[in-house]
């Protein structure tokens, strides 16, 4: 039993598995004053609503509290239950057999435990996770147990609070909690949790605005929540699944990662993994793993999505604790691609891909695929990707009428060189010419058929642009470089999302022919010259005669 003048300081910590936060309140002075035997209550508030509410509490030191003098004077001890283990983790010498002696060591040693702030572990986090972890491993059982996440009419004391089981599936985490009842009858604390966040992004990019390498670069995008994107293979979608470690981190063991991801039905292709890393904070690359480093799972069941069909991959991170750059408050990233497909969805509702990942949630688990390795889950996130068509009417000009007889070709702008988006040929026999699967850019239109009897066009380059914000598209629109080369008029709707133009032909001009005002026109020309010449001649010999 301690009793001094020392100051002891009273927490009522709140961990997310094991997240300490230590609050300090007013300290109480350690008097000799005769105790009296004061109950309390603990009610637990858990923010996490679909958490369990099993919780037990295990009295590391009793408390006597004395409320006859001016200040409530209260006296601790180790409770004896518990001193094995607190002797060890307070690094008491082994040697000490004299239990006072001990007792005041342990004492001590909490008196300066620091608590948690943001991402950096204090000293009295690693205690709670320390304890906790030696109780499981003594299996020290406690009567002190409650479904509600209230205890009434318990003993004053100093206690280690702990979320036993964790039942939710969304957003759950484990926890405990450091109590110090002493000197009151009533306490409420929050548990404060954390948890890894999860984020899904979709990199945006204009093909002629920025070079695109041959291999793989993640920062030539944007990275948003919407993008739009064209059918060409070589502009595959490049997707970003990004897991965000909670301050916890530390405390386990072993850590699970699993990254669900599932692209909507039939819209995307063959996806092709690019990266997967462990980066710092700010997302800056700290170790790239190889595909010997996690597990692939192509055949997952899951069906979380809204939007898609199931679930297309799970990647897993058995044990990320088996690599030191992971560290609270880091990132793990995996970048992936997929093209779009024929079934590629053209209307302003786009095509949708969703995610989300799946974490362990209790340090005191074995946390590494075990039985007694529990996990739960972020919610889902959702990103969008449009896509859009250009559309080609050929008309005659005289009379607006369809013109059949015409071939296109459209090229797209990649890289400061133009490459063939699609090419029609005379034997398609169309008068509409469609384009689909455009993304915003530069494009150049070819009429590489004329239609027989007319002349045909230059080609006409243009760019396409559009807004799409919040996973909504708003606006669409097509501009020539040159003015009046061409006119768009745009659609948008739930179906559709078009540029559509008219490419008119004027007749070619008719040669002239003989008989015409043309041969006229040569034969007087001729009658005259013959004229001229006779009238040169008739002259030049009369003045030949003249001089002779």
């Amino acid at each position: 039993m301690k009793k001094t003048s020392r100051t002891f300081k009273r927490f009522a910590a709140l961990t997310s598995a094991s997240l300490l936060a230590a609050c300090m309140v007013a300290p109480m002075a350690m008097t000799s004053n005769a105790a009296e035997d004061v109950k309390t209550s603990i009610t637990i508030t858990d923010p996490q609503t679909n958490a369990s509410k099993s919780y037990k509490a295990y009295q590391l030191l009793t408390a006597s509290v004395d409320t006859t003098g001016e200040e409530n004077a209260y006296t601790y001890a180790v409770n004896p239950t518990f001193r094995p283990i607190l002797k060890e983790i307070a690094k008491v010498s082994e040697e000490e057999t004299d239990n006072a002696k001990i007792d005041e060591a342990i004492l001590t040693y909490i008196e300066g435990l620091s608590s948690t702030t943001g991402t950096n572990t204090g000293t009295m986090r690693t205690f709670a996770d320390a304890v906790y972890n030696k109780i499981l491993e003594n299996d020290i059982q406690t009567e002190t147990t409650t479904t509600t996440g209230s205890f009434t009419g318990i003993d004053q004391g100093y206690y280690l609070i702990a979320q036993d089981t964790v039942t939710g599936q969304v957003d759950t985490t484990s926890s405990l909690v450091m109590v110090d009842t002493a000197g009151d009858t009533a306490l409420t604390v929050t548990v404060k949790k954390d948890y890894p966040k999860f984020d899904k992004l979709i990199g945006d990019i204009c093909d002629d605005a920025k070079e695109i390498p041959s291999e793989w670069n993640a920062s030539i995008y944007d990275w948003g929540t919407d993008a739009d994107h064209d059918k060409c293979k070589l502009d595959a979608v490049p997707f970003r699944l990004v897991a965000t470690l909670p301050s916890d981190y530390a405390s386990y063991n072993h850590y699970t990662l699993s990254f669900h991801d599932d692209l909507q039905n039939d819209v995307f292709g063959d996806y092709t993994i690019k990266d997967v890393y462990i980066a710092d904070a700010s997302g800056t690359k700290l170790k790239s793993l190889t595909s010997a480093d996690y597990n692939f799972d192509k055949e997952c069941t899951a069906n979380h999505s809204t939007h898609g069909d199931g679930c297309d991959f799970v990647l897993t991170i058995e044990d990320l604790k088996d690599y030191e750059e992971a560290v609270a408050g880091g990132k793990v990233i995996v970048e992936y691609t997929a093209p779009f497909t024929a079934n590629t969805k053209l209307g302003s509702q786009g095509n949708w891909n969703t995610g989300l990942l799946e974490y362990s949630n209790n340090p005191y688990n074995s946390g590494s695929g075990e039985a007694d390795n529990t996990t739960s889950t972020t919610p889902e996130v959702s990103v969008v990707a449009f896509t859009y068509e250009v559309v080609i009417n050929k008309i005659k000009a005289s009379d607006k009428s369809e013109l059949a007889g015409a071939a296109f070709k459209l090229e797209k702008k990649v890289n400061g060189s133009y490459v063939l988006v699609k090419e029609f040929t005379l034997e398609d026999n169309l008068t509409t010419f469609t384009f689909s699967g455009l993304d915003d850019g530069t494009y150049k239109l070819t009429e590489t058929k004329v239609p027989a009897g007319y002349n045909g066009i230059d080609p006409i380059e243009f760019t396409v642009t559009a807004d799409h914000s919040d996973q909504e598209l708003t606006v669409l629109n097509g501009t020539p470089l040159v003015d009046d080369a061409i006119s768009f008029t745009a659609k948008i709707d739930e179906d559709e999302s078009s540029l559509t133009a008219n490419v008119e032909n004027n007749s070619g001009s008719e040669l002239p022919s003989t008989g015409g005002i043309g041969t006229t026109v040569f034969y007087l020309g001729g009658g005259a010259m013959v004229a001229v010449a006779g009238v040169y001649l008739i002259s030049k010999k009369r003045m030949k005669n003249t001089q002779e």
